[in-house]
């Protein structure tokens, strides 16, 4: 500005609106320059903190608890479950493609990554589903203490659930396409977790007799493949999209565990940390979807 300011006297407060770039930092450094009218140049500089960005609500969601929520492969297609109804979503515009009313009492929901199946615990046992129109595809009966736990491979073709009995409990394998089971363990201790690999290939189950172990089975045939030990602590597995690597995770001491399934090799431990240094409680993880990171 070109007019003359008087000893003493300040012009107005300058105002300057910014766009906030969705991936900035959670702090950044604001600096200005004054130079002009004779007088040596001032710098002056501040940190601003940015809020995180609003989480969008998705109009017509669930009105309970959300048990499970996944992403197709592709991206295309969100599918969430949660107070006794699965939803799916278009990520484009947010839009519910569809909600489906299930048999679907309670515990978490397990999404096939096509997007086009779902298992879930049914008045009758483990229902699975179609997602395009909740056609009811098989049911799997409950022991006498119920069915638990499903799991189930990227194709939506083969479930793996935990059966409880007055005698031994269960690891059930299924197949969707062959309409057939196998037992591949079984236990009076009760397992604490399990799970199988995307390709339906591998099943991953807790070791209830063995603290630390996490012991794997052939699907196909149910053959034990061998023990993993030193997973002390571990709640849940994750795989990789390729199923060639898993992470064991032990949430309540913050220990991650990365194994490749090739050779059942322990490739890395990971330890999160608080920033006071204390250990995290991590409730899960994820792969990205390169299998990068």
């Amino acid at each position: 500005r070109s007019d003359p300011l008087n000893g003493g006297a300040s012009y107005p407060a300058i105002t300057v609106t910014v766009n906030v770039a969705s991936n900035a930092p959670s702090s950044v450094t604001n600096s200005v320059t004054v130079s002009g009218g004779g007088s040596p140049s001032l710098n002056a500089s501040d940190s601003t903190y940015i809020e995180p960005a609003n989480v969008l609500w998705l109009g017509g969601g669930h009105a309970g608890v959300i048990n499970a929520v996944t992403v197709t492969t592709d991206g295309n297609l969100w599918t969430s479950g949660g107070d006794l109804t699965i939803k799916q979503w278009n990520p484009a515009n947010l839009a519910l493609v569809r909600s489906l009313n299930l048999d679907y009492t309670s515990g978490p929901a397990a999404f096939a990554k096509n997007g086009q199946r779902v298992a879930v615990r049914g008045s009758g046992g483990d229902d699975l589903f179609l997602t395009s129109d909740g056609t009811l595809i098989h049911t799997y009966p409950p022991g006498a203490y119920g069915i638990y736990s499903p799991s189930i491979s990227a194709d939506g073709q083969t479930l793996v659930f935990q059966v409880a009995t007055p005698g031994p409990n269960y690891i059930v394998v299924a197949s969707a396409l062959s309409n057939t089971q196998i037992t591949v363990a079984s236990t009076t201790y009760g397992f604490g977790f399990s799970a199988i690999s995307p390709d339906g290939n591998t099943v991953v189950v807790s070791d209830p007799s063995v603290n630390g172990t996490i012991d794997l089975y052939r699907a196909s045939d149910g053959s034990f493949i061998r023990g993993l030990a030193g997973n002390t602590g571990a709640n849940a597995v994750f795989f990789s999209s390729d199923s060639s690597l898993m992470v064991a995770l032990s949430g309540t001491s913050g220990t991650i565990r990365i194994w490749r399934l090739s050779d059942v090799l322990l490739l890395q431990t990971v330890l999160v940390k608080n920033q006071d240094g204390s250990a995290a409680n991590v409730a899960a993880t994820a792969f990205s979807p390169v299998d990068r990171r």
